[in-house]
């Protein structure tokens, strides 16, 4: 299996940001953020997203840790 393994992505209200959970290879969890802002500074088109555009947020043990604090930060 090649890691990071994409479980789940999230998108904010009216764009605030982008999310992507992802499962690193010793186990944990973390979550990664591509806030709105950042968007407007990157020189490709927004479909075009790579994981080093995302802002490391959160790593922990518990996958339902990490999608809390997403869905927070998002404003899910």
């Amino acid at each position: 299996m090649m890691f990071p393994v994409l479980i789940e992505e999230a998108v904010g209200p009216n764009g605030k940001g982008h999310a992507l959970i992802l499962m690193r290879e010793d186990g944990e969890f973390e979550g990664r953020v591509l806030r709105k802002e950042r968007v407007a500074e990157l020189d490709h088109p927004s479909w075009e997203h790579r994981i080093e555009d995302y802002e490391l947020y959160v790593v922990a043990e518990s996958l339902s840790t990490v999608k809390e604090l997403i869905s927070e930060e998002l404003g899910l």
